[in-house]
């Protein structure tokens, strides 16, 4: 009896708990659509930066020190509008930060990284951030130095090539790797010395560069590979040899290609297509017949090469890969489709477009996917069969869906009204399907906003307008945001939302905004929200 006492006392506590909750109040009319927005990282700036902020050059750099991720990223992107006017105050904050603040000094790396590189202190200090003991500073020095112009670049980054840290490793070498392929004649220099002197294994990330390595000290340091390394550097030497041309490669790759072996085949189909040589014009039939599926889409490269070159081959090559397309060979059927879309052939053309109009489901994906793809090709007839399809009322929303996709990456202006109308009659019914409709918002760009903001008034059209304006971030979207901030009939978590939007934006009078917003709305918390979004992102 006791214990049936406890129990009707722990339920009325339970109810009294629910009871005493705060009311839910909804965000809009978009029930089961995920339409709200992360909210913004927001800190309070330190005294020193509310102090020395007025200019927005020295307002972006100071952000870098104290910002949040999401904040860092925004100051980079205004710092990227003043390419050109950085570099002397950046140097100079560099020289008064030590290896104590490793985090602030790559961020002003990467800045000045986007600078002229050219210049005589740029590079003094990007060399001697490079022998730093913080792995943060010297890998972003590092990344800087494979692509400046100045030969004496290299003396940073040779500096690194055995380090103790695996990871300043890798990048030093990848930087080396990158100068010596650009010409670099100290790095090419530095690339044989280091290939000679490991030569079992080699150094592969170094070894891809021989092909712009002087032929003659280059010889012998293959010819050491070839004796002490295994199997798979000796194959590597012989597909750079392939590329060279010289028939004893060209001769034993044949050899090679002929013995029947699957994955020996697939290496040297994409080893002949990487260097420029059709082989195996012989047994090409044989091979489309008789291998694996990832060994054809090999010959597929080779076969499409070999067209694309105009080798003599090439007649005999189409005729092959017309064949492969036809048969629908696996998934080698629609990669020579792709292929074949791409290059403008009337039978992809033809068959593309009859498959828009009858296909469903994963099928029609499948051809969506392919016209996608095909941006050199004029697309607007898809575009008008997919448009007609979208007008019939039995097609299924599975399929209406993928046929938006198609539009809206094509023709964003001709998708803007059927997206929008997806999104808000389906919210309801089959959310999910309005969550991927939703995506194709960024797609639209100004001529999604320009149609939200049209249908502003229709239920869930304020929420799709703030979510849509922060994945465009176009400054289009400020005077839709500022009704719906200065409206207090509107929920206050979607007036905060578009109160953040703002400072999303990429463009646009958006200062201006926030202090319009923060005077009129009439709310201490949106005033000090606005206060605190300018400090942290404009």
């Amino acid at each position: 009896m006791r214990t049936s006492w406890l129990w009707l006392v722990a339920v009325g506590l339970l109810l009294g708990l629910v009871l005493l909750l705060p009311e839910r109040t909804e965000a809009g009319p978009l029930p089961g659509l995920d339409t709200s927005l992360r909210p913004l990282d927001l800190t309070e700036p330190p005294a020193w930066a509310l102090g020395a902020g007025g200019d927005e050059i020295e307002r972006s750099l100071d952000r870098l020190y104290w910002g949040g991720p999401v904040a860092v990223e925004s100051a980079r992107r205004v710092l990227r509008q003043h390419r050109g006017e950085l570099r002397d105050e950046v140097l100079g904050r560099l020289k008064l930060l030590g290896e104590d603040q490793p985090v602030t000094v790559q961020k002003l790396l990467e800045v000045l990284g986007e600078e002229d590189l050219d210049d005589e202190a740029v590079l003094e200090e990007l060399i001697r951030r490079s022998y730093s003991p913080s792995s943060l500073v010297a890998k972003s020095a590092l990344r800087i130095l494979a692509h400046h112009p100045d030969e004496r670049a290299t003396a940073g980054v040779y500096a690194r090539l055995d380090d103790s840290d695996p990871d300043v490793r890798l990048h030093a070498r990848a930087a080396l790797a990158r100068r010596a392929r650009d010409g670099d004649p100290v790095a090419q220099d530095l690339v044989l010395e280091e290939l000679a002197a490991h030569p079992a294994p080699p150094d592969y990330g170094l070894l891809s560069t021989a092909d712009v390595l002087p032929p003659e000290p280059l010889e012998p340091v293959l010819e050491a590979i070839v004796e002490r390394g295994d199997r798979t550097a000796r194959f590597v030497v012989l597909s750079l040899r392939l590329k060279r041309g010289e028939p004893e490669a060209i001769e034993e790759m044949e050899r090679i290609l002929s013995g029947g072996d699957p994955v020996a085949g697939l290496n040297v189909l994409q080893a002949a297509a990487g260097a420029g040589r059709v082989l195996g014009r012989d047994q090409w039939h044989e091979l489309a017949r008789s291998m694996p599926p990832l060994t054809v889409l090999a010959l597929v490269d080779l076969l499409l090469f070999a067209v694309d070159s105009g080798h003599e081959s090439a007649m005999e090559a189409m005729m092959l890969l017309e064949d492969l397309a036809a048969r629908r060979f696996g998934n080698v059927g629609d990669e020579v489709l792709d292929a074949l879309l791409v290059r403008q052939h009337p039978f992809a053309i033809e068959k593309t477009r009859a498959e828009l109009q009858v296909l469903v489901g994963a099928e029609l994906s499948r051809t969506i996917d392919r016209v996608i793809a095909a941006e050199e090709l004029d697309r607007l007839d898809y575009v008008a069969v997919s448009l007609t399809r979208l007008a019939e009322p039995q097609l299924d929303a599975v399929d209406r869906l993928l046929l938006l996709r198609l539009v809206a990456h094509v023709a964003p202006s001709q998708a803007a009204v059927p997206v929008v109308d997806a999104v808000l009659e389906w919210h309801a019914t089959q959310p999910a399907l309005a969550q991927t409709a939703l995506d194709y918002m960024d797609l639209l760009g100004i001529a999604g906003l320009n149609e939200v903001q049209r249908r502003v008034g229709e239920p869930g059209a304020r929420e799709l307008m703030v979510y849509t304006a922060a994945r465009v971030r176009s400054g289009v979207a400020l005077p839709a945001l500022e009704a719906i901030i200065l409206d207090t009939e509107a929920p206050l978590v979607l007036r905060v939302e578009a109160l953040d939007t703002i400072a999303r934006l990429h463009d646009g009078p958006r200062e201006d905004s926030l202090r319009r917003v923060a005077e009129l709305a009439g709310d201490e918390g949106l005033r000090s929200r606005a206060r605190l979004l300018y400090w942290n992102y404009l």
